[in-house]
């Protein structure tokens, strides 16, 4: 008898699984994102008399228009948030990667691009 229990508990378990697996709730549709580039470096004054010279990229959805990167509210925010900053934010990793995040933050409270990240793709100090 308790074998008989035993296998069923089982047999109900091993369905549960394939279920679950097989046809629970569809997954969640992954967002398809792509990088958008500018054609043109951004040249901005930085803390203690140097310029630097940045290309940016924005990972926005594939249906966003191209030059959406290119618009001057975008360029305005990222002109607003480089400007006067300590070169070394972006020379040492972890403060370009926290001023990566305070970009995208900014792009999106700011404008009406979609922007999941920004990507240094090019940067030179001067």
């Amino acid at each position: 008898m308790i074998k008989k229990l035993v296998l069923a508990a089982a047999v109900a378990a091993l369905l549960t699984g394939a279920y679950k697996l097989t046809l629970g709730k569809p997954s969640p549709a992954v967002a398809h994102e792509r990088v958008a580039v500018m054609k043109h470096q951004v040249i901005v004054d930085l803390a203690g008399g140097r310029y630097a010279a940045v290309t940016l990229g924005l990972e926005v959805p594939e249906s966003a228009d191209e030059e959406i990167v290119e618009s001057e509210a975008v360029q305005d925010v990222v002109t607003r948030d480089l400007t006067s900053l300590d070169p070394a934010d972006l020379l040492v990793r972890e403060r370009r990667e926290r001023l990566k995040v305070r970009l995208a933050r900014d792009i999106r409270a700011q404008t009406d691009v979609p922007v999941a990240r920004v990507l240094l793709t090019d940067f030179t100090i001067h």
